[in-house]
């Protein structure tokens, strides 16, 4: 009895080695509705016009039939001998054929373990290389007060931001922020390339001749189907700045004069999309003057377009009342709650897209 005991402990402090009651909560409010979501948006939808018990067997069958067909077609076939042994031997009470079931099954998960082990490692490494692509921390400036963020919805993203000194220090710092189309890794190697084009460009040129050459260096690379918006700000001096857009979202700016936010929408194409000189001919630069007080804000989508469990979106509105709630307020706090906010409202919701953000004050 005494060594009958001992086994039931040592299985029960291996079950809950390194367990937790956060780890039990995300795998409930996270990680289940994250796989209902993705199977259910690869299955076949069914006919709305059933209703009841049809309606319910219909998405029940639909949604086995977008878990089969992601295992690989021989694991397939091995999962349906593993359902026969397991269903013949509950209707025949044949308990060796459910243990055969058992087993089979228990292998399949095996082989899918290890398969996704050896994928997170992969991606581990892939998002260390990411990181080292991204600056450490916003460079230190005289006359804004400057820091960002960035958060991959998977482990590594489409998203990018840098700052861009001249020379000397403090001299026109160029603060730029990227979004290639897309999420996961094609998106995370496809910035690497715009990393590695960017590092060949001339540093001393303007906004909007530096975005011309992103753009006619950038273009051959990508696919058709694949594009790059982004925004660059180039500080001048201490009250003023000038502004580019590539088909980015809008800037927000802050006015300390008139207590306001305001969307800057200067004009541009999404680079790759289009020939240099058509590319060159609908980029506009904005010049905006700016006092003590001020914020600018620049972001990607995945921050204004962050989900909550009713799939409603964060929104531009959101983003504006918090920063003229807490304009007083220095950049690195208006950016903690900007990213509080986002959080507070997407509660359990899975992450859709990447997330950027980049908050400046005037000082």
């Amino acid at each position: 009895m005494f060594v009958l005991f001992r086994k039931i402990k040592r299985a029960y402090q291996i079950l809950t080695s390194d367990l937790s009651f956060a780890e039990m909560e995300h795998l409930f409010r996270t990680d289940v509705p994250g796989i209902f979501e993705f199977y259910t948006q690869e299955m076949r939808k069914y006919p709305q016009s059933r209703r009841g018990l049809r309606r319910m067997l219909s998405f029940i069958k639909n949604l086995f039939i977008a878990f089969i067909l992601k295992l690989r077609p021989a694991r397939r076939v091995v999962y349906f001998f593993a359902l026969y042994f397991f269903i013949s031997g509950i209707w025949t009470r044949n308990f060796f054929h459910c243990f055969i079931g058992f087993a089979i099954v228990n292998i399949l998960l095996a082989a899918e373990l290890a398969d996704k082990i050896t994928a997170k490692d992969e991606l581990d490494v892939a998002r260390r290389i990411q990181t080292r692509l991204l600056p450490e921390k916003a460079p230190l400036n005289a006359f804004y007060d400057i820091v960002f963020f960035t958060e991959p919805a998977r482990e590594v993203g489409g998203d990018f931001c840098d700052f861009i000194e001249g020379k000397p220090v403090n001299d026109k710092l160029k603060v730029l922020i990227a979004d290639i189309s897309g999420k996961g890794m094609e998106a995370a190697l496809y910035m690497v390339q715009v990393h590695t084009i960017m590092t060949s460009l001339k540093t001393e040129t303007g906004i909007k001749q530096y975005l011309v050459d992103l753009n006619d260096k950038l273009a051959p690379v990508l696919p058709p189907q694949v594009f790059m918006t982004s925004s660059i700000i180039e500080l001048i001096n201490n009250n003023e700045i000038n502004l580019c857009r590539a088909g980015h979202l809008p800037v927000l700016h802050y006015s300390a004069v008139n207590h306001t936010c305001t969307q800057l929408v200067p004009r541009g194409l999404g680079i790759g999309l289009t020939p240099n000189s058509l590319f060159a001919n609908n980029l506009e630069a904005l010049n905006l003057k700016t006092v003590k007080g001020d914020i600018i804000v620049l972001y990607t989508d995945g921050l204004i377009e962050a989900m909550n469990q009713y799939k409603k979106e964060f929104g531009e509105e959101r983003l504006e009342k918090i920063v003229c709630a807490n304009a007083d307020l220095d950049a690195a706090d208006i950016q903690n709650m900007i990213l509080k906010g986002i959080a507070g409202f997407r509660g359990a919701a899975v992450p859709h897209d990447d997330m950027t953000l980049i908050v400046m004050k005037h000082k």
